[in-house]
């Protein structure tokens, strides 16, 4: 087992102290972690500041501090905005992801995490379900080309619970498409929406 600090902790999102993330991975480096999980989005590592040369670049400083790049974290819902039909919310994620396999590839990294999709009340599970199920293919397909696995976490969305996370990569059916475990949802569904024994 090696042990992976997640860069998210010094973000500063919850009113804790912020680490760029240059400061992050020394940080992790000073506590004796392995490896680091990035966050892939603004102020660690976003597509939009970050180039594949950068990342190669930051590989390098990985390697000089003795850790090693775990996994980009990625931030999806591919249900965000359906009221809005006419944006392409969904082929924006999808590029997203596909711009974060490129980069992670660049870290010597196999894995990118995402979500799946927040659930919405004003849409037909179903009409959602497939909506998920047709953008993690895709995620998959383009993160394949790069050597690259998709962790779909659970986090609040469809797949929250295990058996409806199992059920979900199992219609995906991508080899390259893996769960990843949010410890906290083993007290998730409450006991209303459990799913029956």
């Amino acid at each position: 087992m090696k042990t992976c600090l997640f860069t998210v902790s010094f973000a500063g999102f919850w009113g804790q102290h912020r680490l760029s993330l240059a400061e992050s991975i020394d940080k992790a480096a000073e506590l004796g972690f392995d490896g680091v999980e990035i966050m892939a989005k603004r102020p660690h590592l976003s597509p939009l500041d970050w180039s594949v040369d950068d990342c190669k670049r930051l590989r390098d400083q990985l390697a000089e501090r003795g850790l090693a790049c775990a996994a980009l974290a990625g931030y999806t819902s591919f249900t965000a905005g359906a009221s809005a039909a006419e944006v392409p919310l969904v082929e924006m994620q999808i590029d997203y992801v596909g711009q974060l396999a490129e980069r992670a590839k660049a870290l010597d990294c196999d894995l990118v995490r995402i979500f799946a999709s927040y659930e919405r009340d004003d849409q037909p599970v179903t009409d959602q379900w497939r909506r998920t199920v047709a953008a993690i293919r895709e995620c998959c397909d383009r993160a394949g080309a790069h050597g690259v696995t998709v962790g779909v976490q659970n986090h609040h969305d469809l797949g929250v619970c295990a058996r409806t996370m199992l059920e979900l990569l199992h219609e995906v059916d991508r080899p390259n498409c893996i769960p990843m475990y949010d410890c906290w949802t083993r007290t998730w569904p409450p006991p209303s929406r459990r799913w029956p024994a």
